[in-house]
């Protein structure tokens, strides 16, 4: 079972909480509290910018880097193409199997597929080119699209 846990970037210092989160909205008699916390494993609580909260989708990047939604990867996507060219003929240039690789950039999002009458939920690669990936296999982390939103421009 995976670690459940959150990343959130402080309201007031900029600087990137990790652990467990809590949502407060009530009326302590002074006023109305509001916001999202995030609680460290040091026990330090920090309230967090909503739009920068993201969780944990329980995998490691290739350098041992904890993924959470909205990080940017890269990687080389290998992709096996059939010998057959798509309309039933063989393609006999291509010799059988062949592997195509192209580097990927994409961000890590929540997908809700709802095929088949049911719901199921599952974290992908949303690349620039808008293809979805379901591997993590041997990509790095370069970002997030909180503080690195270019490294999605011009691929």
């Amino acid at each position: 079972m995976r670690e459940i846990k959150f990343r959130g970037r402080s309201i007031y210092s900029g600087e990137w909480f990790y652990g467990s989160l809590c949502h407060l909205d009530f009326n302590d008699g002074q006023g109305d509290v509001c916001g999202s916390y995030i609680t460290s494993l040091e026990n330090r609580s920090e309230e967090v910018d909503d739009d920068t909260v993201g969780q944990f989708v329980g995998f490691l990047n290739k350098n041992g880097n904890d993924i959470y939604e909205g990080d940017i990867i890269r990687g080389i996507k290998i992709v096996a193409l059939p010998s057959w060219d798509g309309y039933g003929r063989d393609n006999k240039e291509s010799g059988g199997n062949f592997n195509q690789s192209s580097t990927i950039i994409g961000v890590v999002v929540l997908h809700i597929n709802e095929s088949k009458g049911y719901e199921r939920s599952e974290y992908i690669i949303k690349s620039t080119n808008n293809h979805h990936f379901y591997e993590f296999d041997d990509f790095e982390k370069i970002g997030n699209i909180y503080e690195n939103p270019e490294l999605l421009e011009g691929e």
